[in-house]
């Protein structure tokens, strides 16, 4: 199993009122904790709730362990940086969407469309046979929660055909699927640098 923890944190190291002591710990931190860390092949995600945040260990920290480092001062962003997260940590398939449009083929047993939009709006999808499905309206194969800025919706054995976001929609708006069907591909690490070569 891949491990992975998730660091929130909006201030810097600060065990004690001595800046020395402070700077001791985040030596510390950095030289024998980390190391065990990647020894463990223990991945940190980090995410700075504010700009006063110490940004460069944190994305030290991240990068050291092959985690992601994000900015997240608003709830909408913070929800974006889990998904995020989320997303290095358990990669799942996904359908491309193309003008709010996704294809759903009949190998799929279940899709859960993650749709972020400003402030209470209502989210409709429209199915392959010119329904729509609300959150009033869904029968009792969907599943639909309605959280702050996001709908999630999970639909079990889906109609083939082509699905319709009946909606505007914000990044980071997805449609996951489970099928028996996977495409094996070789991940990129979550952090390129200039002149470093990637095998794809």
């Amino acid at each position: 199993f891949r491990t992975s923890v998730i660091l929130l944190t909006d201030g810097v190291v600060d065990v004690s009122k001595d800046p020395a002591e402070n700077r001791a710990a985040t030596e510390r931190l950095l030289k024998q904790i980390v190391p065990r860390l990647r020894e463990r092949a223990v991945t940190v995600h980090t995410i700075a709730l504010s700009k006063q945040a110490d940004r460069e260990l944190l994305q030290r920290l991240a990068v050291d362990t092959g985690g992601l480092f994000t900015l997240a001062e608003t709830p909408e962003k913070l929800n974006q940086a889990f998904l995020q997260v989320f997303d290095a940590a358990a990669p799942a398939e996904q359908v491309p969407m193309k003008d709010n449009k996704f294809q759903v083929d009949s190998a799929i047993d279940e899709l859960t469309a993650l749709i972020f939009h400003k402030g209470e709006k209502s989210v409709a999808l429209k199915t392959p046979d010119g329904s729509t499905l609300t959150e009033a309206s869904k029968p009792g194969s969907v599943n639909w929660f309605k959280g702050r800025g996001f709908d999630l919706i999970t639909i079990k054995k889906p109609a083939p055909g082509q699905w319709l976001v009946d909606s505007e929609f914000e990044p980071g708006t997805r449609v996951t699927i489970v099928s028996d069907l996977n495409l094996a591909m070789t991940r990129l690490p979550e952090s390129l640098f200039i002149n470093n070569s990637a095998a794809v």
